[in-house]
């Protein structure tokens, strides 16, 4: 006998806004090169501070960031990996994700 567990995967991911799934297609289309996701915290620093990534010098003045709120900071710090959805439909799988608090938005 065999049981499979039905889950939706949307009821345990984290939501995005549209904005945030136009991100994820400059990125996996290639137009934000050299960036291969979105941005850790020390090429964000460095696009806010110098206008630039300074590891090959490529211009970067905007910073592509997920945004995430306090409630599901807390749920998405303790996984390895997280499924992130658009309108109930699965986008993007976010692997080895790295959250950090941005002081100057909270401005």
């Amino acid at each position: 006998m065999t049981f499979q567990v039905c889950i939706d995967p949307c009821s345990i991911a984290y939501l995005i806004l549209q904005l945030d799934l136009q991100w994820v297609q400059v990125l996996s289309e290639g137009w934000a090169t050299p960036l291969g996701g979105f941005m850790r915290e020390k090429e964000f620093l460095q696009c806010q501070h110098f206008g630039c990534l300074l590891s090959d010098t490529t211009n970067q003045s905007i910073p592509i960031v997920l945004p995430v709120r306090s409630e599901d900071k807390k749920r998405l710090e303790v996984r390895f990996e997280s499924l992130v959805c658009f309108a109930a439909e699965l986008f993007l799988l976010l692997c080895e994700q790295i959250i950090f608090f941005l002081a100057s938005l909270l401005v």
